[in-house]
């Protein structure tokens, strides 16, 4: 209860003509004290103090920083971070096959199937997935074997599985054979190589690097011949 509450409850109780006018003059004073005082302003401590020295408590704002804040961009390929893909298989195929094909195997792959894409040159393939379970990756091989006709070429995804079909380039009698799918030479080397003989050699000399003891049983008398200056015949059953 207030002092100026405590009067009025006073004058309610006093019974002589005197002191109720004395009361009630003390009750002017009191309304005119408080009307001319600024209200108060509470405080956290349950104080109350004059709200002419005390300022009212603003509110705790962050710090506004001065350092603009990032905004995403999305990066271009060149600059998204890609996991290798080691593991995969390949398949050059039966004989006169017209395909190399490459297996990934890749969990989940077919849910981003729309991510997935694959780059083809002639000596080359770019295999890319973005987005799979927050991760990119990437199988590229540049120095193919042998050449392969980019526009032909094609991908399948699957559930799990990526399946890459590199189409061979046919020559004069059949698709060419792959021994490896990276050559192991640098193709500028493998290129200055004009001489059918030598590219015939060079293949017999992967089948014989490739094959079994039968195979390089054939093989080696072929090439001993041909060291020898004998004629090979390229369509010979045994080979």
């Amino acid at each position: 209860m207030s002092e100026l509450d405590e009067v009025r409850h006073l004058i309610t109780q006093a019974t002589y003509p005197k002191v109720r006018k004395l009361l009630s003059d003390y009750e002017k004073t009191l309304i005119q004290t408080e009307a001319s005082v600024p209200p108060e302003v509470p405080q956290t401590n349950g104080q109350t103090e004059n709200a002419s020295s005390v300022p009212s408590k603003v509110p705790d704002v962050p710090p506004v920083s001065s350092r603009p804040v990032p905004v995403p961009v999305p990066t271009s390929s060149s600059g998204v971070v890609y996991t290798p893909i080691a593991d995969f298989a390949w398949d050059q195929g039966g004989y006169n096959s017209p395909t190399v094909t490459v297996y990934v195997e890749l969990e989940g792959v077919g849910e981003v199937k729309d991510s997935v894409d694959c780059k083809f040159t002639k000596s080359s393939f770019d295999l890319t997935v973005h987005g799979l379970n927050g991760k990119h990756y990437r199988l590229i091989k540049d120095n193919l074997d042998k050449d392969i006709v980019p526009e032909k070429s094609k991908i399948l995804v699957k559930k799990n599985k990526i399946v890459v079909k590199l189409q061979k380039v046919k020559g004069e009698y059949s698709y060419e054979h792959w021994a490896h799918l990276t050559a192991k030479k640098p193709r500028e080397q493998r290129d200055s190589k004009k001489d059918p003989s030598a590219s015939i050699m060079d293949m017999m000399k992967d089948m014989y690097d490739e094959g079994d003891d039968n195979m390089k049983k054939i093989i080696g008398e072929a090439m001993l011949k041909s060291r020898n200056g004998e004629k090979m015949d390229p369509m010979t059953p045994d080979l």
